[in-house]
């Protein structure tokens, strides 16, 4: 069982237990009760691939969707910024030959007014724009809400020179402990998230949606101790 706590909450913790540091985050666009569905196969998840480890970083229910993080550690790690694992999740499929030019100067743009957004409010957005007039890139990005607003930046930026490995292909996600960056070229994030779109400044076609700067998009959950005393922690 997890309980759901509205913002980021740490509570005092005992010295004995201080070595057990869980803490879980759900992608902003989803319903709280699939972020819990998502926390509880990655509690499963970790008891089952990786017992006896002092430090984990599990994206449920499986990397391919990356809908939760649960991480773990026998450290203090909260208000850190850590971009070490980062996991890059690229795809093989090409853009048109015919759109490569359009993409490649409107998906910067996009994520450069995500990161922004991001960074400066909620520590989450989403957000899409034309790049032709019928294709649309949509991006999302993340960061735990532990961090400061000028380290969820430093994290994104990171995230964005690795995405740029992947431009030119149809999707591509970076994971990182502190931030997530994404994008496709269909819609994968939950449309209610996002406002009507708007003209951008630049000129037609190019159209952008974006996600509004709520407090309550990060879904945080803290594992109550109970939980964490499991085999995989048992080698600490």
């Amino acid at each position: 069982m997890v309980h759901k706590m509205e913002g980021f909450i740490i509570p005092p913790l005992p010295k004995t237990l201080i070595k057990f540091m869980p803490l879980s985050l759900c992608r902003g666009d989803i319903a709280s009760g699939v972020c819990v569905e998502c926390i509880n196969s990655s509690i499963e998840g970790i008891i089952k691939q990786c017992p006896n480890q002092k430090e984990t970083i599990y994206w449920g229910p499986r990397i391919s969707s990356s809908t939760c993080m649960l991480r773990h550690a026998n450290h203090n790690f909260f208000s850190v910024m850590e971009v070490i694992p980062s996991f890059t999740v690229p795809n093989p499929n090409d853009i048109s030959p015919s759109s490569q030019d359009q993409f490649n100067e409107t998906f910067p743009m996009l994520m450069e007014i995500l990161m922004k957004n991001a960074s400066s409010s909620s520590n989450f957005a989403t957000g899409n724009m034309n790049f032709t007039d019928s294709e649309k890139v949509y991006g999302l990005v993340q960061c735990t809400s532990d961090i400061s607003k000028t380290d969820c930046r430093i994290c994104l930026q990171g995230a964005m020179v690795e995405l740029s490995e992947c431009c030119g292909k149809k999707r591509g996600r970076v994971l990182r402990p502190s931030c997530i960056a994404w994008f496709e070229l269909s819609l994968f994030y939950d449309s209610s998230s996002i406002d009507t779109p708007y003209l951008t400044p630049f000129d037609p076609p190019l159209t952008l949606g974006f996600s509004p700067p709520e407090a309550t998009r990060n879904k945080f959950i803290l594992l109550p101790f109970v939980i964490v005393s499991i085999s995989c922690f048992s080698g600490y």
